[in-house]
């Protein structure tokens, strides 16, 4: 038997909604719309002699590893993150299962991409 899934706790959950408690938070990553981030370069604090000339980072060339990585950032690092009311996080977690979180969340994203 379950003991999370009882009825107290799924009233909680229904309590909360209908108290317009913000239940799920879904942070989506997008891409960086104030311009492109310059990669700069400040020595390690063991290069005394190095760190002693440089007073503020300076821009190295530019790195098509690094124009890479900020031009594709939400394809190839961002996280859509699904964050869950304290409260109710077992609950959910002992009734919904993770692959079905997932598809919820992808049906989310589809969504504001129309």
């Amino acid at each position: 038997m379950n003991t999370t899934l009882t009825i107290d706790n799924t009233d909680k959950v229904i309590q909360l909604n209908e108290q317009k408690h913000i239940l799920f938070l879904i942070d989506i990553p997008r891409q960086n719309i104030s311009g492109e981030t310059r990669l700069m370069y400040l020595p390690e604090s063991s290069r005394h002699s190095i760190l002693s000339d440089w007073s503020t980072p300076i821009e190295l060339e530019d790195s098509t590893f690094w124009k890479q990585l900020h031009d594709n950032f939400v394809d190839h690092i961002g996280k859509v993150r699904l964050f869950c009311h304290p409260e109710i996080a077992s609950v959910i977690n002992a009734a919904i299962s993770h692959e079905k979180i997932v598809n919820i969340i992808d049906g989310a994203l589809r969504f504001i991409q129309k």
